[in-house]
């Protein structure tokens, strides 16, 4: 498998590397090994390219995609030769707790089964009862250049929730810390002593005591979302863990971020099912 990559400016080819947010580790890697080839020939430390040079990353048998396949009809919004971007059903785990290969993880990886593509990674991790849009890379270099925006707080990420109660106001923002509930396992609560956590909401429609929301998270903690809803009282419907019921109704809508080949701006929305209609 060849990944290329454009250079956008004249520099030297480690320099490149690492705005393409590569770990030194794997830019020494890669370099030693010869992986790096530009017009046919290999570069070396110090090798100058040039702006709109394309050079030629060569991940046969480096990056070997070993997730075990799990047969599972997946639904594809996007894919490209970097990325796929699927629609995440109710109930389905993005990846392996460590008891079970039943996974969206595995399943794209037995979409991918034969193809010459690099390990599917997961950059854009749900809930398992959370329903939406989440964006997988198909080989290590888009998946640093994704990841790194991830860590940092450059993906934009909303979601629609139907939550309990009638808001006072038509927007607000939710600037609480988050950790872990040493009362019980897998579980997390607002915590002076947790970890900074911010979440943005509009009201889209209010019926019945039930408030439709759009819900930016400039962070992402583990339950964010839920765990901020329920301590202002409005917990998402549906919630077993910090309200009632078996159905959380919430929804992954909307993903932005920098593609790892263009480095442009995309973005990718999927609205919900006529479940959130109120």
């Amino acid at each position: 498998m060849i990944v290329k990559r454009q250079c956008y400016k004249e520099c030297l080819i480690e320099q490149f590397l690492m705005e393409l947010h590569l770990p030194k580790k794997l830019i020494n890697d890669l370099i030693n090994n010869k992986r790096i080839v530009l017009n046919g020939n290999i570069l070396t430390f110090g090798s100058n390219i040039k702006k709109n040079e394309e050079i030629s990353i060569v991940l046969d048998n480096y990056d070997v995609n070993d997730i075990i396949p799990y047969k599972y009809n997946i639904r594809v919004i996007y894919e490209d030769s970097d990325i796929i971007i699927v629609n995440k059903e109710r109930g389905i785990l993005i990846h392996s707790d460590g008891n079970t290969c039943d996974t969206l993880l595995n399943a794209i990886s037995y979409y991918y089964r034969g193809k010459d593509i690099g390990k599917i990674r997961v950059i854009h991790r749900i809930d398992m009862e959370t329903t939406g849009i989440v964006v997988f890379t198909k080989n290590i270099i888009s998946y640093h250049y994704l990841n790194y925006q991830m860590e940092n707080g450059l993906i934009k990420k909303q979601y629609i929730a139907l939550v309990k109660g009638v808001f006072n106001s038509e927007s607000g923002v939710i600037d609480y810390p988050i950790g872990s509930n040493r009362h019980y396992n897998n579980r997390y609560v607002v915590s002076k002593n947790g970890k900074k956590a911010i979440t943005k909401y509009k009201v889209i429609d209010c019926k019945n005591n039930i408030s439709k929301l759009l819900v930016t998270i400039e962070t992402g903690r583990t339950h964010q979302i839920r765990v901020h809803m329920a301590y202002i009282n409005h917990p998402i419907i549906g919630d077993s863990l910090y309200g009632d019921g078996d159905k959380l109704m919430l929804h992954s809508y909307l993903l932005g971020f920098m593609h790892p080949e263009s480095y442009k701006y995309i973005e990718y929305k999927l609205l919900p099912s006529e479940d959130y209609n109120i």
